[in-house]
């Protein structure tokens, strides 16, 4: 049995989501930006971008907010 047939698609689309900025963190390149070495990655349409701390911490609270879900989800 898998989540989404016991409950809404909330929970399968925020771990998409998470997966989707998973790999574009363990896939990016350094590159110079402004004197420093900074990481970038690409999209699936070759869009190149900067990974920020902002990036960085939407990633760590959707983490959270997956965890909190699947805690409510378990019943706990």
């Amino acid at each position: 049995e898998t989540i989404t047939k016991n409950s809404n698609t909330q929970i399968a689309m925020l771990f998409e989501d998470i997966i989707a900025k998973r790999n574009r963190i363990i896939h990016s390149f350094q590159i110079t930006y402004q004197g420093n070495q900074i990481l970038a990655t690409k999209d699936k349409n070759n869009n190149q971008f900067i990974i920020t701390s902002k990036y960085l911490l939407d990633f760590i609270s959707q983490n959270e907010e997956l965890s909190t879900k699947l805690h409510t989800f378990r019943g706990f």
